[in-house]
């Protein structure tokens, strides 16, 4: 499959279509099967923005109106949301984090175990060999590998959850931490998630669950329960920085634009009118380093970046574009501008590149300004209020 912005856009007009998989997709999104057929498969494009939350979601009302596209553009600003949230509570990242630094080694060898496809239920072997072959789980899965990781074996959510950011092709920082720390119930005191057999049952192809029933009877229902993890007052919310949304006039010498891998599509953002001397899009191998991330999901950052390398040529014909890491001394620049990276390891980055003389601006899309810092409390909650935004936020630029 080509990674690129015109194959996401392409991907995601099939499945909003009148013959796609968006009329059936609220009634269909939760089952589990083989093909994946059920859900949309765009979320590793929305991750890297080679197509965005507010395009896509607004291509979904468009194509079959609103109640009918609502639970489909949920996913989506569950994203968003998710994103929000650790914007004004960075330091979660910042401890998950330092908490991979303090775990055994008969931790870390049973979590290996398990994440190789030894869980001891062929169904969960099932899921975490999809993941690594394909970069990709379904959602349901995801929620019933977690459950069963934390609280029937009792393994680390924190090696989970770097289990899964190491292989997900859509793993962020904001979706993929918090997502966990709502499994074990960390994100909203008292409530957790469990596997149940039942559910399973009711849920996944009973012709793949069948090929993979072996063990099935540890997870019973009568045998969920939570693990023993502590809560941890959540910490205080901070507000989101005022960043601008635009360049004003002024002399900013010679200009670089950074695209990161957080948001590459750059056409539709407050980047496109700016006339660099360079545009630099490359990997950022010190930062993801950190993460261990596996082959295929450098591959996928790999390949998103050389799309936006491509297109960065033909939209800036008289700069020069590179992946030169040495880019910003190479070509003599004053002041480098970015769309602004989320919490992770693009912001880290950013945090770099301040240290290279030029003066960086960070500009925040006028759609996030807007929606991000409504995720202050529970997703109905944001989503209230987000919605009533969606009809224009797609118009702004």
């Amino acid at each position: 499959m080509s990674i690129s912005r015109d194959a996401a856009l392409q991907q995601a007009h099939g499945f909003v279509s009148a013959s796609g998989g968006l009329k059936r997709y609220d009634k269909r999104r939760n089952y589990v099967s083989d093909d994946l057929s059920e859900v949309s498969r765009l979320s590793p494009a929305t991750r890297h923005r080679l197509i965005t939350e507010y395009e896509l979601a607004q291509m979904a009302v468009d194509s079959v109106g609103m109640p009918r596209a609502e639970k489909f553009v949920q996913e989506i600003y569950w994203r968003l949301y998710w994103k929000g949230w650790l914007e004004q509570r960075p330091q979660v990242w910042t401890e998950y984090l330092q908490a991979l630094d303090d775990f055994s080694a008969e931790a870390r060898s049973r979590a290996a175990e398990v994440a190789g496809g030894e869980a001891g239920v062929a169904i969960m072997d099932y899921f975490s060999g999809q993941l690594r072959d394909t970069g990709y789980m379904h959602n349901h899965a995801r929620m019933w590998f977690a459950a069963y990781w934390v609280h029937t074996l009792g393994l680390p959510w924190q090696l989970g959850a770097q289990f899964f950011m190491s292989h997900l092709l859509d793993g962020d920082p904001a979706s993929n931490t918090l997502s966990w720390r709502w499994v074990v119930g960390l994100q909203t005191r008292g409530k957790t998630y469990l596997v149940r057999r039942s559910n399973l049952e009711k849920y996944i192809e009973p012709e793949l669950l069948l090929q993979h029933s072996a063990g099935l009877e540890k997870i019973d229902d009568d045998l969920a329960a939570p693990a023993d993890v502590p809560y941890v007052e959540l910490p205080e919310r901070q507000a989101l920085d005022d960043l601008p949304d635009r360049l004003v006039d002024g002399d900013f010498g010679r200009v670089g634009i950074w695209l990161h891998e957080d948001d590459l599509a750059f056409e539709d953002s407050p980047l496109a009118n700016i006339k660099p001397v360079a545009v630099y899009a490359g990997h950022h191998a010190r930062e993801w380093a950190e993460l261990s991330l596996a082959a295929r999901r450098t591959q996928y950052i790999g390949d998103c970046m050389t799309d936006a390398r491509a297109r960065a040529q033909a939209h800036w014909p008289g700069a020069v574009v590179t992946d030169s890491l040495d880019w910003v001394s190479e070509h003599d620049l004053a002041t480098i501008i970015c769309l602004q990276p989320a919490v992770g390891p693009a912001a880290d980055a950013l945090t770099h590149l301040k240290e290279s003389g030029a003066h960086v601006i960070a500009l925040r899309r006028p759609q996030d300004a807007q929606v991000l810092k409504l995720a202050t409390a529970g997703f109905f909650g944001f989503w209230k209020k987000a919605s009533k935004l969606l009809p224009r936020l797609h118009a702004i630029s």
